[in-house]
């Protein structure tokens, strides 16, 4: 990612909540976060349809489903510590997108 975004940034796109709280307890990065935010329902509808995983070449390899209620749980929580983060961050420092307007 240096290549595209210059010496000295990094762009995390892990979608793990508690890693970008990490962050923001390093004193030695100037954290500044993109908060992408995907409609709950979507997200809900998508994790229960069988979607075939692009990056095993030749092999049917599935992406694991769950139910309504096990997607919910993580978009609340990988969504809810954002905003944990927002408050700890000087103000500019934070945006929310919502997906569906990307």
């Amino acid at each position: 990612m240096k290549e595209v975004a210059g010496p000295g940034i990094i762009v995390d796109a892990s979608n793990v909540g508690w890693y970008l709280y990490i962050l923001s307890k390093c004193d030695f990065i100037d954290l500044n976060v993109v908060h992408l935010v995907r409609d709950s329902r979507a997200v809900a509808y998508s994790y229960r349809r069988k979607k075939l995983r692009k990056e095993y070449d030749g092999k049917e390899v599935y992406m694991p489903r769950h139910s309504s209620f096990t997607s919910t749980k993580h978009w609340v929580l990988n969504n809810s510590v954002p905003l944990l983060v927002r408050r700890s961050l000087p103000k500019g420092r934070y945006m929310m997108v919502r997906y569906e307007d990307f």
